[in-house]
């Protein structure tokens, strides 16, 4: 039976924004079209009945949730990161270490579902940094 693990958690970070510009018949400057980034995914853990030990999670060092993919033309918002689901069983404490120092976040009792690294947000495109002086931005964000 295993019963203590030890991982890195990295959520997945957000998407870039795109860079895009109106390009119809008939239209010379359409202005901005880029969409938004979405955003990266999100790590989970999730309190299961089934699960009696940390037995699975054995040979893993690293868990890491998807990143957001890009926005694209014609305002297009990039799809979100996956999110990943670490399946612990009753009573587990989840602890945080930095600088050799441990730190009680939290313990799972029951069919808790706990957040524990939160995905980035996904860059915005040129179509939402438009403005009155600048109308056809050359700039997004990542």
């Amino acid at each position: 039976m295993k019963d203590k693990i030890k991982l890195l958690i990295l959520a997945g970070s957000g998407g870039d924004g795109a860079i895009s510009g109106v390009r119809k018949k008939f239209i010379p400057r359409g202005g901005p079209d880029g969409g938004d980034g979405g955003n990266g995914g999100s790590i989970y853990i999730i309190g299961d009945r089934n699960t009696t030990s940390l037995i699975n999670y054995n040979h893993i060092r690293n868990i890491n949730a998807n990143n957001g993919y890009e926005g694209s033309s014609g305002n297009k918002k990039g799809k979100k990161g996956k999110d990943k689901y670490i399946a612990v069983p009753f009573g587990t404490k989840v602890l945080k270490i930095e600088n050799k120092e441990k730190k009680l976040l939290f313990e799972i009792l029951d069919n808790q579902k706990k957040l524990i690294a939160k995905g980035g947000m996904g860059g915005k495109g040129n179509s939402g940094k438009a403005n009155s002086v600048v109308q056809y931005p050359l700039l997004a964000e990542k």
